[in-house]
């Protein structure tokens, strides 16, 4: 028996809303995993389709499933997770969306990256890539031919930056995929409650994870990430905001990276109360909160210093990042009599 199996059972997030046309097929992966020893925690946001009768089906035929139904619902997919992390006991938990599809092996692929990274208490976070799939996904014959992360190259880049340049590139941009997640106990209790400045809650736990422990992200995909008209949020999406060239519609990402500024600003707020926090993150914790009383110089100045432009291949973002800096008019800081 291997060190993995003498571990406590892990446990599964679900969050689902009307998911019947999807969920079976997702349940039905997890359930047939080749690494059994975990439960399986759903919740259904107050469906109003055939969900929650299936997540009912499910549970009287598996011990493992507990069916989690909130007070009220919450309309977020972030908010069902923070819900689930707050019931949460394992000390290794995994999140997993309702539209998805999990390859036999990933927990026992997930499990094992993780043992050697739990050197220290901290926070921990392991996420991976996942294939890009059609919606009506079978069998593992039919998915499309490539993974959402294209190039290996680009995973490595980021596995070898060091803690201060992770925290830098998480700043504006999201690598990990939230279905693709699992993290440990000291990371579930640091993100706890989430603030209402967070974008996404993948986005949130992986800012905390690099500014205070380890965040690692596995190159081999062990996921089917569906494609669909119900997606909330879908992996090519940016890319035809690219191909479409709408003005109005880059203009639309000037908020949206104000936001994601503000989230990690929040995230070192968080980990500072609990970890020692670099100077270098403090320093670009204060740069964004002086960003609307700075000039356009000083903001270009701040974007190059703290290293804050997205990548070439990400043009919608990096475009965006001009645009800002270029339209940007500063505040007057108030006077004080």
């Amino acid at each position: 028996m291997t060190e993995i199996q003498r571990q406590q059972p892990v446990e599964i997030l679900l969050a689902a809303f009307n998911a019947e046309e999807y969920l079976p097929r997702q349940i039905e992966s997890i359930l047939n995993q080749t690494y059994a020893n975990f439960n399986l925690l759903i919740l259904d946001d107050h469906s109003s389709d055939g969900t929650q009768g299936l997540i009912k089906g499910y549970q009287a035929a598996d011990s493992r499933i507990v069916f989690v139904l909130p007070p009220q619902p919450f309309r977020q997919p972030l908010r069902s997770f923070e819900y689930l992390l707050g019931l949460s006991t394992a000390e290794i938990v995994f999140l997993s969306d309702h539209d998805d599809v999990w390859l036999p092996e990933k927990l026992s692929q997930q499990l094992e990256t993780i043992a050697p990274l739990t050197h220290s208490t901290g926070p921990l976070l392991v996420a991976s890539n996942t294939y890009v799939a059609a919606a009506g996904i079978d069998t593992r014959t039919e998915f499309r031919d490539y993974p959402c992360f294209r190039k290996a190259s680009f995973v490595s880049w980021f596995n070898a930056l060091n803690g201060q340049h992770k925290s830098s590139y998480l700043c504006h941009s999201n690598l990990v995929i939230g279905h693709t997640i699992a993290l440990n106990r000291a990371l579930v209790e640091l993100s706890l409650p989430f603030p209402d400045t967070i974008r996404m809650h993948d986005w949130w736990l992986a800012i905390l994870a690099s500014l205070s422990g380890v965040i690692y992200v596995d190159e081999r995909p062990m996921t089917l990430y569906r494609q669909h008209r119900d997606n909330s949020i879908g992996s090519s999406s940016r890319l035809r905001l690219l191909a479409s060239f709408e003005f109005r519609g880059i203009l639309s990402l000037l908020p949206a990276m104000m936001t994601s500024l503000v989230q990690f600003a929040a995230a070192v707020d968080r980990v500072s109360r609990s970890y020692v926090v670099r100077p270098f993150d403090h320093s670009l914790k204060t740069f964004i909160l002086t960003i609307p009383f700075c000039s356009r110089w000083q903001l270009l100045s701040g974007f190059l210093k703290f290293g804050l432009f997205a990548p070439i291949r990400d043009s919608p973002k990096l475009l965006g990042q001009v645009l800002m800096i270029f339209l940007h008019q500063p505040r007057r800081p108030k006077q004080h009599i």
